[in-house]
């Protein structure tokens, strides 16, 4: 059986935007004004349905690439079971697309879901990237902590903060939460490749301070103009993008 990134890879390498619901309406309608768009996003390649499987594949990979293969395989699953849930109980965050791109999203990631299973079992050394060992490794195991760890990619705080939840080395140790900032794509209902719960956003900065969390994982949003004086170590997952960053990084210590 293909590995659940492989599969993922075979339904966007062999996308046929001509079954694409969005190309077939603009082909139905011979309007100027149709035929118009319809040579547009033939020429972008650009429907929503396309545009959602490309962002698929190339974050997973890049989580790969950053965290591991459990955490691709848990990242693709959580997507996949995502546009299940919202398109079989008709969820109005897809109300922007019609049904037909919704239910074609539907039967294309719809049998990824009994494959992306590796997540689901015992989650190993061997199975996080280095980069996350060396994380792991870098974390005091003091009950005092109040610690931030920092990444730059919204999808990365997501899973990041998921594996060290349930990490064996980890899980016992640590209470964690993630922040991220608001995005133009989190305020739309184009992009279900977010993991990003907004209602939970606001909650983990006042666990944080409160002390019901001791870990956040969190992207550059915490480094200027959020005051959380109960801090006492910060670390960088990726490098900062540049001095003043990194500069902000140390404010936040006091």
């Amino acid at each position: 059986m293909d590995s659940c990134p492989a599969y993922l890879y075979k339904i966007y390498s062999e996308y046929d935007l001509n079954k694409d619901p969005y190309i077939i309406q603009l082909r139905a309608d011979d309007s100027e004004r149709s035929q118009r768009a319809l040579a547009n996003v033939l020429m972008k390649q650009k429907t929503w349905c396309f545009s959602q499987l490309k962002t698929l594949y190339t974050t997973s990979r890049a989580i790969f690439r950053e965290l591991g293969t459990w955490a691709v395989d848990y990242y693709i699953s959580r997507v996949v079971r995502r546009v299940i849930q919202l398109v079989d109980l008709g969820s109005s965050y897809l109300e922007d697309w019609t049904n037909g791109e919704q239910r074609h999203l539907h039967s294309l990631l719809g049998p990824l879901d009994p494959i992306c299973t590796t997540h689901e079992g015992p989650m190993e050394d061997s199975t996080v990237s280095d980069k996350v060992y060396q994380l792991i490794e870098a974390l005091p195991r003091d009950r005092t902590l109040a610690g931030i760890v920092f990444a730059q990619r919204r999808v990365i705080v997501a899973v990041l903060a998921h594996i060290l939840s349930v990490h064996p080395r980890t899980r016992t140790q640590f209470r964690v939460g993630g922040v991220v900032g608001a995005s133009y794509h989190m305020l739309r209902s184009s992009n279900v490749c977010d993991l990003t719960d907004r209602k939970e956003q606001g909650q983990t900065l006042l666990k944080f301070r409160s002390g019901q969390l001791d870990l956040i994982i969190a992207t550059t949003v915490l480094e200027e103009g959020i005051d959380v004086p109960a801090c006492n170590l910060v670390l960088c997952f990726d490098e900062p993008a540049n001095l003043k960053s990194f500069v902000q990084r140390r404010v936040v210590l006091g």
